[in-house]
């Protein structure tokens, strides 16, 4: 057999390499535009559910389909429905993404949820909701995605609801550096206070990355159900 010469050489290695480059480039470009697509389905998403909020829908149409979480709910029994007949529910994108599923499962519940929204924001979201007559005797709190806070931030939270109300916190999941923080604030507060329960979403969502989009942080629709799910069977 005729040994290939240096030139033949050279041109195998190079033709390897550009084939190599050039998988490397289409990864690259499938993964962006991966991102960007699921950006796009979030942005569309998180508005409708604003609106659906504004309106007081029951479900919302989304691109994958209709959005409906509500088999933990049919499962409780008649006093556990009607101790969520006054429920409020306060949070930020994470929460509102799921609004319109919340919604539907619990009718009667008042949703305040946004995007962006920081824990120290709620002091004032609890006011505003008290003096209106829209606070529940029940309150689920979905805030700690958007960075860390001091357990006194949090602590004023808990006091700006009181102590006659049942209070849950549900903690968060995601890629942010400060999500431990989050959490063991989140647990502090919940060991510290009797009527404060920890929801512990993270938990529940660590092994399942098919229900994000691809920042890790907000749901698809499969995801949506799933927290809406966990909720109701933390809150029966």
């Amino acid at each position: 057999m005729k040994k290939p010469t240096k030139a033949q050489v050279k041109f195998i290695v190079w033709s390897l390499v550009m084939i190599i480059l050039m998988v490397g480039v289409f990864a690259v470009f499938t993964a962006t535009n991966k991102k960007e697509e699921d950006a796009k389905t979030l942005k569309q998403s998180l508005r409708q559910q604003e609106e659906a909020l504004k309106e007081k829908k029951a479900t919302v149409e989304t691109q994958e389909g209709k959005i409906h979480a509500s088999q933990a709910y049919s499962k409780m029994s008649s006093k556990e429905k009607n101790n969520l007949k006054s429920i409020s529910f306060i949070g930020d994108s994470v929460m509102l993404g799921s609004a319109s599923a919340l919604q539907e499962a619990l009718p009667e519940a008042i949703i305040d949820a946004k995007e962006s929204r920081q824990v120290w924001d709620a002091t004032k979201i609890i006011k505003s909701l008290a003096s209106k007559g829209n606070l529940g005797e029940t309150v689920v709190i979905g805030l700690g995605t958007n960075s860390p806070f001091s357990m006194e931030v949090g602590q004023n939270v808990i006091h700006a609801l009181g102590k006659k109300r049942k209070i849950y916190w549900v903690n968060v999941y995601g890629p942010m550096k400060w999500t431990d923080k989050s959490n063991a604030t989140i647990q502090a507060i919940a060991n510290k206070n009797n009527h404060v329960e920890l929801i512990d979403w993270y938990t529940h969502a660590k092994n399942h990355k098919e229900w994000f989009y691809a920042d890790g942080i907000h749901l698809k629709p499969q995801g949506v159900k799933e927290y809406v799910d966990f909720i109701l069977k933390s809150l029966s």
